[in-house]
């Protein structure tokens, strides 16, 4: 049962990930573009991609998260001087789930740890 909620919050990680590179080196919203330079855009648009690549592979899977860890505190940043505080309430809820992904390893891992997410191997002893 974890395992598939790791599997779903990897996702919604990537989904998210992907959601940004499209925005950020598309059409970036014209207060983001006001803040930053279109450059900076485009290298948070492409390290959203690096990201999304780097957590979908087991070896370099903390290397995407934090990544991505960078790219949401960038993007709360935006958020606090535009004055957002539903986006910003989502990035930081975001920076949670990042956080915790990075704790419990890949999901498709063999180095997956389920006795460090379950109380089984506590009662056990």
């Amino acid at each position: 049962m974890l395992k598939i909620v790791n599997i779903l919050l990897v996702v919604a990680i990537v989904v998210k990930n992907l959601w940004d590179a499209y925005w950020l080196l598309g059409e970036p919203e014209q207060l983001v573009a006001i803040i930053i330079s279109d450059d900076y855009c485009v290298i948070l648009g492409w390290l959203s991609l690096i990201a999304t690549v780097f957590i979908l592979l087991p070896y370099t899977y903390v290397t995407g998260y934090w990544l991505t860890i960078y790219k949401i505190i960038n993007l709360i940043v935006f958020y606090i001087i535009e004055g957002k505080p539903m986006a910003i309430l989502l990035e930081i809820l975001l920076l949670v789930v990042t956080i915790l992904l990075i704790r419990y390893g890949h999901c498709f891992s063999k180095r997956y740890l389920w006795n460090d997410m379950t109380l089984e191997d506590g009662f056990n002893k």
